[in-house]
């Protein structure tokens, strides 16, 4: 009988390990499958919503050829988790720019490479690869179809951490069935069977609900337990079963309740949705519409001025002068300007038009069935109301606009370029007499000519099509040279000589400038290295943007290229414009003092044009100023411009600074800078900015001063 039950026993326990370790393989295997297919539809899923967010953020400004933006925000989606690469391509295909992180670490540190970063042919491959996910979603404009967004995701990170899970589940299945096993065959071995089937029999007699019965099983082990909890449940059933209309009762209570504050919270998040839809529309500062609404407004009024033939005028004005309340008082006071201006403006409009504010101190106003008159009497409003004096906290505040208008359909038929159109003409107005401007596609810079300048500059500053000149800087007292300043010069293979204020104006608004200077500053740097073997003693001035002080690459980039050349830093000098140090002094100051800068001097250009603090000026290690050229030209003919050179001069030698004239086409300046104290000068009575050859024979000669 032993056997028996031993037999039974056995059988009965390898039966359940064999099944309990098929069914968890089984197990195993479906949950490595369904996490695999999980993950790769949440991986697509993400680059169809990178993909789809990076095209509907990127309308406008491939709309309005803003290649700067475009490289910003192709930068932000590569450095996405699991982005390898992101591409834009026109309507046929061709790539416009892209971005690909080399290697499938997706954790590895993203460093952006010129765009486009791969040739077609390398992108193609990318494209038809295996190990990526690769969504390609197109970019809409109306009916129109502007490109393609492609982004690629590495999928073998779904793969790694799936099999890393498959082992682990397979070594718990296996220990989990061999502790069952040998767990369920001693249990047989000490012949629990007849003490089971009494559970059994009293279970069975449960479920008839006889619930009187009492359960007795010998022992004084787990069964025996058992039966103690079989008992217990016995008694427990029958206090249930007692209680169940009262819990009948009290759920269909709780029922009630929960409708009522199911009812009251589907009320507050009718509340909440109604409020969170104005804020998405609002500026949160001043309440007026943001651009979203602005927008929203202008493309209803474009369709029904379409319907019924009128006219739509779109005006953009910003505040001239507010940086300086910002700097001076603070933004907080800057903050309660704005409001004040946002409440003033309304009141020159009518109840159809809209007003909102776009950010930062610039506003935008629709005006529907408004012609070009009528839209100047309202500009002319809203100007005054703009110029009226605002008292905040004590301070009366005189502020002015630049106003740009734009009309429909005379500059464009749709709200992107009315938009764009209204922005050039408030930048003319900037520039102008007056403080309302009218879209003149004379004026329009952003033209199919000035994009083909574009992208032959990124050519010539790629393939060195560029040159230097030098300009020499004369020491007043000795006549002699002292120093140059390298300047670029570009010839045009088909237009001739470009003027550098075109081209470095161009390089600026495309994010070329900084890829210019690098070029520039190794140029002259090389230059410098030759005239230090020459034995020559002059240095060599570069001048750098705002940009370029800013950005990160500047203290490695100059120290490696004084080590590859080996020339001392004494041989070089920077030259920077007022306005670009007063943007971040801080930052500015923290630049200059690192040691890669040590021996190096720095000059202020185009000083006296800006707003430079005193404190600033003390603390920066510049070594001298450059007096703007516009104040010296006429010195020997205005008595203002006399009177300014020679206050300059005077501040920065109370300074300790030496001081440069710029711009100096005449003896007769030359002697009155002279007569002034002021220390250098450079121009074209010197002269013109020449050839690196021709700089050696310059240094011999004394010239008048």
């Amino acid at each position: 009988m032993r056997r028996r039950l031993a037999g039974l026993g056995g059988q009965f326990v390898a039966l359940v390990a064999g099944v309990l370790v098929l069914a968890m393989f089984a197990n195993t295997y479906i949950q490595f499958r369904y996490e695999t297919t999980q993950q790769l539809a949440s991986l697509k899923a993400q680059a169809n919503s990178l993909a789809a967010l990076l095209g509907e953020i990127s309308i406008d400004s491939i709309l309005t050829y803003d290649f700067v933006t475009l490289s910003d925000r192709l930068d932000d989606t590569i450095s996405q988790r699991y982005v390898i690469y992101v591409a834009l391509q026109n309507p046929n295909g061709k790539i416009l720019s892209a971005r690909y992180r080399p290697g499938t670490d997706a954790d590895a540190t993203y460093s952006a490479l010129p765009s486009p970063a791969l040739t077609d042919k390398e992108m193609d491959a990318l494209f038809e690869s295996d190990i990526y996910v690769r969504e390609k979603v197109p970019i809409r404009f109306d009916d129109q179809i502007l490109g393609n967004v492609v982004l690629g995701m590495d999928v073998q990170h779904v793969y790694k951490t799936a099999e890393g899970h498959l082992l682990w589940q397979i070594a718990i299945s296996a220990g989990i069935a061999f502790g069952i096993g040998v767990a369920l065959f001693m249990t047989f071995r000490r012949r629990i069977l007849s003490r089971i089937r009494v559970l059994a029999h009293s279970a069975d007699r449960m479920a008839d609900f006889d619930l009187d019965q009492h359960v007795s099983v010998a022992g004084d082990d787990e069964l025996s337990g058992l039966a103690k909890s079989f008992n217990h449940m016995a008694e427990e059933l029958r206090r249930t079963i007692s209680a169940r209309d009262a819990s009948s009762k009290a759920l269909a209570k709780l029922n009630e309740t929960l409708e009522e504050r199911v009812s009251a919270r589907s009320e507050a998040l009718r509340s909440l949705n109604a409020k969170l839809s104005y804020q998405a529309m609002h500026d949160s500062l001043t309440g007026l519409p943001n651009r979203a609404l602005i927008i929203d407004r202008l493309e209803q009024a474009i369709v029904h001025a379409h319907r019924v033939k009128t006219e739509v005028v779109v005006f953009l004005l910003d505040l001239d002068r507010f940086k300086i309340v910002n700097d001076t008082l603070g933004h907080p006071v800057g903050d309660q300007l704005l409001k004040e201006i946002a409440e003033r403006l309304p009141g020159a409009l009518r109840e159809e038009d809209t007003v909102g504010r776009l950010g930062g101190d610039e506003f935008a106003v629709v005006l529907p069935g408004t012609d070009l008159e009528g839209a100047n009497v309202v500009a002319e409003k809203l100007v005054a109301e703009v110029q009226r004096p605002i008292e905040i906290e004590g301070h009366s505040l005189a502020v002015d606009t630049s106003l740009g208008v734009a009309v429909y359909p005379t500059h464009g038929e749709d709200e992107a370029t009315l938009m764009r159109c209204a922005d050039i003409a408030m930048y003319e107005a900037k520039k102008g007499d007056g403080n309302i401007s009218v879209y003149d596609p004379q004026s329009d810079h952003f033209s199919i000519h000035r994009m083909a300048l574009m992208t032959d500059l990124r050519k010539a500053i790629e393939n060195d099509r560029l040159f230097l000149v030098y300009q020499p800087l004369i020491d007043l007292q000795t006549g002699k040279i002292m120093g140059t300043e390298a300047l670029a010069r570009w010839q045009h293979e088909e237009e001739g000589f470009i003027p550098p204020d075109v081209f470095i104006e161009i390089a600026e608004g495309c994010d070329l400038i900084k890829p210019l200077t690098d070029w520039a500053l190794r140029t002259a740097v090389i230059q410098a290295a030759e005239w230090q073997k020459q034995g020559l003693d002059i240095k060599t001035s570069v001048n750098l943007s705002v940009r370029n002080l800013l950005d990160s690459r500047l203290l490695k980039t100059f120290a490696d290229l004084k080590s590859e050349y080996g020339v001392d830093g004494n041989r070089i000098k920077f030259e920077i414009t007022e306005s670009a140090i007063m943007s971040d002094p801080e930052s500015v100051m923290e630049i200059f003092a690192n040691s890669v800068f040590e021996n190096v001097e720095y000059s202020i250009d185009d000083f006296g044009t800006g707003y430079s603090s005193l404190n600033y000026l003390k603390r920066l290690s510049v070594n001298e100023v450059k007096i703007d050229r516009s104040f010296v030209m006429d010195m020997a003919h205005d008595p203002e411009d006399a009177a300014i050179v020679a206050a300059i001069i005077n501040l920065a030698h109370s300074l300790g600074l030496k001081v440069v004239a710029e711009g100096v086409e005449s003896l007769e300046i030359a002697q009155q800078l002279k007569d002034l104290g002021c220390d250098r000068a450079q121009g074209y009575f010197y002269s013109k900015p020449v050839r690196a050859e021709e700089i050696p024979a310059l240094t011999e000669s004394i010239f008048p001063s």
